[in-house]
């Protein structure tokens, strides 16, 4: 405790710290020991809970004998109690709460708690209730942390408030004359991470997915709040991703199912977790949760969990491990394509035949005769190319993330593909410019010149023949030369050709940079003509010149080792590279190689690095800093146990790394 009472403060003015402070009435809110002195007051209060309630004089919420029993749930400095409508339990919840305050000094604020009572609970048994605890406020009306209190009635109105939130974040953006560039960053950043929680917990409606889509495509084309403008695009070929042609922003609806298969994948992986506990208690409490059942009078949160374990189901792929819970004949555990059952290939098996069964239990391998027997060669050949870990229970993993963990980003894009593939495929079956836009994405230009050169090749900007296609009555000819017809092709009759100039290395370089801001100037000079009357010269506009990536020099008396790597799909051939400079730039040594027979990029990387650090314990380098744009390979050796996924086939070995010497990735 002596660290607790022998706490001083001092006060910094203009930077400088002074006086010598000595509290006298314990710690004050804001200082470093008060949250873990918080959490350590509430394991008395849980303590005391869960003394009553192995007393039986208290009765948590409980859906069967062997399911937990949940009395109390702590969130900061707010607490949920849940016990039976009776007046003596009451009693005893309250004499806790007394004696833990009187210990702590942490006293319940009567005037902001409420009660909420069960549907079966009579206005007497309320009253009294409310009378023995000094709480008269009912509640289950209002929200907390962001979502309602309780969920019956209709659910898009209890959720309209997301939408209502959202349209006045950006009422105040409007303001702001933001360009589309900025929009886009908002949308993305801001406006898609207002509904993330809710999305979390639960399926929102059709009607205000759409809601919300609607105000989003709303504020990405108009320039105000009072004044709809026409989308020339629609908002689902807006949520495409950029490679295919979009803009890369989230459909609602798949990424609410995608938070909600990160609920789903926490179930799965933790089952001694206390959701997962009381989940199964109530709706699967003889199967598994990816076999569980809508159950009888499923809540909204349940149902909501399923339609996220649905989009999981589709990429999960079962790891076999000890082979303790695979059953042979009804497991989807072999990889042939999709995942499948083995099967049967005579007429009398063993329903009831486990994974581990085909296991040598000593050598930890395939039992070859077993699998002979029991399989035809084509499963055989499958199962082989399994590589079972003995040492750990059979379990999940995701396939669409290279370290089998689920994530949100990689469900999204997974339940995109799915659901919008025919989109999808309408591009890809159109004649191709999408070369082009991938030039568009490269270009190291501001985000606005970007999405102005996206939207031209798109056909989005608001030229004489679009408007016309639209229905608007407009002057069909030029205004600047009075010649008819006037679309995006006329705007940049070379637009396309310079582009693949471009792309062909036909443009000298420094040429190529300026082309975006040319045609941006371009437009912002067309656009000053045709509604302020005045032309500039453009001529007189400098070009800015991109600033470029400069490489980062050691500290004195280091070395800095770059390494690249490079692989040929088609000869198996990786490539490798380093070179070793002084903090000055200087190139101390360098070297290059080819390496046959390997299998992947990664193989490729791995070689490479290895063959590095070989050569620079061969050059007694002691001093050295490795620089690499290999992100993955660094962060599998800095963290191999994230990718769980491959510690079938990867085994990091740590070996001598010469004398000890420190080496900074």
């Amino acid at each position: 405790m002596y660290c607790v009472t022998s706490v001083t403060y001092t006060v910094l003015i203009n930077g400088q710290p002074f006086g010598l402070i000595n509290p006298k009435r314990g710690l004050r809110q804001g200082d470093p020991l008060s949250p873990s002195l918080f959490v350590l007051c509430a394991e008395g209060l849980t303590h005391l809970l869960n003394k009553a309630e192995q007393a039986g004089i208290i009765n948590g919420l409980q859906f069967s004998v062997d399911g937990p029993a949940i009395h109390h749930l702590l969130f900061a400095d707010d607490s949920l109690f849940l016990f039976k409508a009776k007046e003596d339990q009451c009693e005893v919840v309250q004499n806790i709460l007394s004696s833990y305050g009187k210990v702590t000094g942490q006293l319940i604020n009567l005037d902001k708690s409420s009660i909420t009572f069960g549907i079966n609970v009579d206005q007497l048994d309320k009253g009294k209730i409310q009378e023995k605890l000094g709480i008269f406020s009912e509640g289950g009306a209002g929200s907390y942390l962001g979502l309602p209190e309780c969920f019956s009635g209709s659910k898009v109105d209890l959720l309209a408030y997301i939408h209502d939130k959202m349209k006045a974040r950006m009422s105040g953006w409007f303001a702001k004359t933001l360009s589309q560039g900025g929009k886009e960053v908002l949308l993305k950043a801001v406006a898609m991470s207002m509904p993330v929680y809710a999305m979390s917990c639960f399926k929102l409606p059709k009607t205000t997915c759409d809601k919300l889509s609607a105000a989003m495509a709303a504020f990405w084309w108009d320039s105000t709040e009072d004044k709809r403008k026409m989308h020339w695009i629609g908002w689902d070929k807006l949520c495409l991703p950029k490679h295919v042609g979009g803009l890369g922003f989230k459909d609602i609806q798949v990424f609410n199912q995608a938070l909600l298969a990160k609920q789903a994948w926490k179930i799965l992986q933790d089952k001694d977790s206390l959701c997962a506990r009381f989940l199964k208690s109530r709706y699967f409490e003889e199967g598994t949760f990816l076999q569980a059942a809508l159950g009888d009078r499923p809540s909204f949160a349940w149902r909501s969990i399923l339609h996220g374990r649905d989009l999981l189901h589709l990429g999960l792929r079962k790891m076999i491990g000890d082979g303790e819970d695979t059953f042979v004949w009804t497991a989807r555990w072999i990889l042939d394509g999709v995942m499948r059952a083995p099967l049967m290939r005579n007429i009398i098996f063993d329903l009831d035949m486990k994974v581990k069964d085909l296991l040598d239990p000593i050598a930890g391998t395939w039992d070859l005769e077993s699998l002979q027997e029991h399989f035809f060669p084509r499963d055989v050949e499958l199962i082989l190319k399994i590589k079972p870990v003995i040492s750990s229970e059979d379990f999940h993993v995701w396939e669409h993330t290279k370290s089998g963990e689920y994530s949100v980003k990689s469900g999204y894009w997974f339940a995109f593909q799915r659901e919008k593939a025919d989109l999808i495929c309408e591009f890809q079956m159109q004649p191709s410019i999408q070369p082009i836009k991938d030039l568009i994405w490269k270009s190291l230009t501001p985000t606005k010149i970007r999405n102005f050169m996206w939207k031209v090749i798109s056909g989005a900007v608001p030229v004489v023949d679009k408007m016309m296609s639209r229905g608007l009555k407009v002057d069909s000819r030029c205004q600047s030369c009075g010649h008819e017809g006037f679309d995006s092709h006329s705007l940049y009759h070379n637009f396309f050709y310079l582009f693949v100039s471009a792309k062909n290395n036909l443009i000298p370089l420094e040429t190529r940079r300026s082309f975006p801001w040319i045609l941006w100037q371009l437009w912002k000079n067309r656009n000053r003509f045709f509604f302020e009357g005045r032309r500039d010269n453009l001529l007189e506009q400098p070009v800015p010149t991109p600033v470029k990536v400069k490489w980062a020099p050691p500290p004195h008396d280091w070395l800095k080792c770059n390494v690249g790597s490079s692989w040929d799909r088609t000869g198996r051939i990786g490539g490798a590279a380093w070179v070793l400079r002084n903090e000055f730039g200087d190139v101390m040594s360098h070297a290059r190689r080819s390496f046959a027979e390997v299998n992947s990029k990664l193989d490729a990387s791995i070689v490479c690095w290895q063959w590095a650090l070989e050569s620079m314990k061969s050059l007694n380098v002691d001093k050295i800093i490795f620089g690499s744009e290999d992100k993955e390979l660094i962060e599998r050796e800095s963290t191999p146990s994230a990718f769980f996924k491959d510690k079938s086939t990867i085994r990091f070995k740590a070996e001598d790394g010469g004398g000890g010497r420190k080496k900074n990735y």
